[in-house]
């Protein structure tokens, strides 16, 4: 059985491109053929079945994580709660580094790179890349 769209919809958003329609990129008319988005979307139809287990399983652990960002970010104001002390930001980053982690994995089976231009990427495990530094 092939990736689900669904599915691919979720690998585009973990590793940071846009869910949007023909989202090839043209040079002088052609289809850019080295831009990421172009080689995630043959990457992703040409996976091998015994793969799609690899690539659930990492998808699940992005959405997982991505859900415990989101119920540590309430915990953010919050330094103590009767004798326990909350991590804050440290629990945040620590989410972050997972998140890197598994993305990282996605990457690796998928065998193209993270959005270059994704703004989630620049930001995730603590380090902003610079594209075009002027």
């Amino acid at each position: 059985m092939a990736l689900t769209q669904p599915e691919k919809a979720r690998i585009r958003y973990h590793l940071g491109f846009p869910n949007i329609g023909t989202a090839t990129v043209l040079a002088l008319g052609f289809p850019a053929g080295g831009h990421p988005a172009f080689l995630l979307e043959s990457a992703m139809n040409q996976i091998l079945p015994e793969s799609e287990p690899l690539v659930r399983n990492a998808v699940l652990q992005c959405d997982c994580i991505e859900q415990q960002l989101a119920e540590a970010r309430q915990r953010l104001k919050v330094n103590t709660a009767g004798n326990v002390i909350l991590r804050g930001r440290e629990e945040l980053e620590d989410l972050e580094d997972q998140y890197d982690y598994w993305t990282d994995a996605l990457v690796d089976i998928f065998g193209v790179n993270k959005n270059p231009f994704s703004k989630k990427h620049q930001r995730v495990g603590g380090e902003y890349v610079v594209i075009n530094p002027s």
